[in-house]
């Protein structure tokens, strides 16, 4: 053995260089030994709670049963090793989806002699099995909950992907089965993790995840034809002419239900030998009556907006009264110019996110007291003008 003279600088440096190489390569060999090599494996309990989405997505859309289908839960089969957490998980899943979406037709009840074994003696001997499986306690639960039908989940895992088989059979001795339907996750795909409301398809999940991920919300460029008219008083010495006005619309879609819509506009008209005017503004809707928008059924919407309109032309004279435009002032001959804020109240229905129809009244603050458009009122609400026209969402 060689002793090593530490006083010595150059020794006690390398030393020190030996002592930190060795515990930095433990510290790596730690860390390997607590990350497996390639990728992190999901909990299946999550894949299993994703699956009882799918099943319970699928009864939104098309109801197992004719009517509202009175279930009991019957039977949770966990994949081989896992304890009894994963049927616990399960069965609060389900039921935290029903409770959300009252609109499912299907009601969930517990069975705790389902899954219990019971044994039951008779001349002929001693029988020990489940509850669901023997005819005089089947009997029995039907004659207490009735009209009820039985629902059991198989989970079983099949190489990378964890499958659910989900029959609906009838509490009688025969079983019959009167729905039926298998669902499967493949290990190597991302969790959805999504909200139980509104529920979603996992496709529409998964996009929603990733805008919201990229931290951005849906943009949606829509045009609308609308078309003002004017409240004219019988005595007018200058008439308001209709305004028909282009208007084009960028609007954000807050995710996940869809259900608020804002966004900036600008419009133009030009009406010949009248006046051109343009008008830039914003607005925001509500969706009213659902949650979230339908793909089959119309979409009705409230709106509220405030719009800045700047005109000139002969026309811009009934509205210009009242106003000191420098312009004007200056130059004897010019054409007449106007500027309004109109502040909208209306309402807008959407077909098919496509095409739609809308209907409003704006209040016009400075048209108080013009000579040519009068003020009135609609439940209470002030107005100087309605309107509707048509929407078009590309």
């Amino acid at each position: 053995m060689v002793a090593l003279n530490l006083h010595h600088p150059i020794r006690a440096a390398l030393v020190a260089s030996l002592c930190w190489l060795s515990l930095s390569a433990a510290s790596q060999a730690l860390a390997a030994a607590k990350e497996p090599g390639g990728p992190i494996t999901m909990d299946v309990r999550l894949m299993a709670a994703d699956l009882v989405d799918e099943m319970v997505y699928s009864w939104q859309d098309a109801p197992p049963l004719s009517g509202r289908a009175k279930l009991v839960l019957a039977d949770i089969a966990a994949p081989v090793g896992l304890d009894e957490r994963f049927n616990v998980l399960v069965e609060n899943r389900i039921f935290e989806l029903l409770r959300q979406n009252p609109g499912i037709q299907v009601e969930l009840s517990h069975c705790g002699p389902c899954t219990r074994w019971v044994a039951k003696s008779n001349p002929q001997g001693t029988i020990l099995g489940r509850g669901i499986d023997q005819p005089e306690i089947l009997a029995q639960m039907l004659h207490d909950m009735p009209e009820r039908q039985a629902l059991s989940l198989d989970f079983e895992a099949e190489g990378r992907e964890l499958v659910l088989r989900a029959q609906i059979y009838e509490l009688t001795a025969s079983q019959r089965i009167l729905w039926a339907q298998t669902f499967s996750t493949s290990l190597s795909a991302r969790r959805v993790l999504r909200e139980a409301n509104p529920l979603l398809s996992l496709a529409e999940a998964r996009e929603q995840q990733r805008q919201l991920l990229a931290g951005r919300d849906p943009i949606e460029i829509s045009s609308r034809l609308a078309i003002r008219s004017f409240n004219n008083k019988s005595s007018a010495p200058v008439t308001a002419v209709p305004l028909p006005f282009i208007e084009q619309s960028v609007e954000s879609v807050p995710l996940p239900k869809r259900s608020i819509r804002a966004g900036v506009t600008v419009g133009f008209t030009s009406i010949k030998d009248s006046l051109s005017a343009w008008s830039v503004g914003g607005h925001v809707m509500g969706l009213m009556f659902r949650d979230k928008p339908s793909l089959i059924a119309p979409d009705l919407y409230w709106t509220f907006g405030a719009q800045y309109i700047r005109m000139r032309g002969p026309g811009a004279a009934s509205f210009a009264q009242g106003q000191t435009d420098l312009d004007t002032l200056r130059k004897t001959t010019a054409e007449p110019r106007a500027t309004l804020v109109a502040y909208r109240l209306g309402l807008e229905v959407h077909i098919k996110y496509r095409m739609g129809l809308l209907a409003f009244i704006e209040d016009i603050p400075i048209l108080k007291g013009n000579d040519s458009v009068e003020q009135k009122s609609l439940l209470g609400m002030p107005y100087h003008c309605i309107g509707g026209g048509v929407v078009v969402r590309w």
